[in-house]
């Protein structure tokens, strides 16, 4: 893929996932509440150390389930 093209998730509760898939990133409603964890996420795979990234993930998993319990995150943005 070329330097001038990003593929990226929006999907929250995706967005592990979606790095390991090969996505460069995510624009996710939840990143509003755990920057930092969501940041590390992605630094943590860049890295190459998954295991680490994926356990930083499991540390919002939860989170993400629960702001998209109702339909829209909106109030969140």
């Amino acid at each position: 893929r070329s330097d001038d093209f990003a593929v990226l998730t929006g999907e929250d509760a995706q967005y592990h996932q979606a790095l390991v898939d090969g996505a460069d990133g995510g624009i996710l409603a939840s990143a509003h509440i755990e920057t930092e964890t969501f940041a590390n996420v992605w630094k943590l795979h860049e890295a190459g150390d998954h295991k680490a990234a994926l356990a930083a993930w499991r540390s919002v998993e939860e989170l993400v389930r629960l702001l998209f319990s109702e339909p829209s995150p909106a109030p969140i943005k």
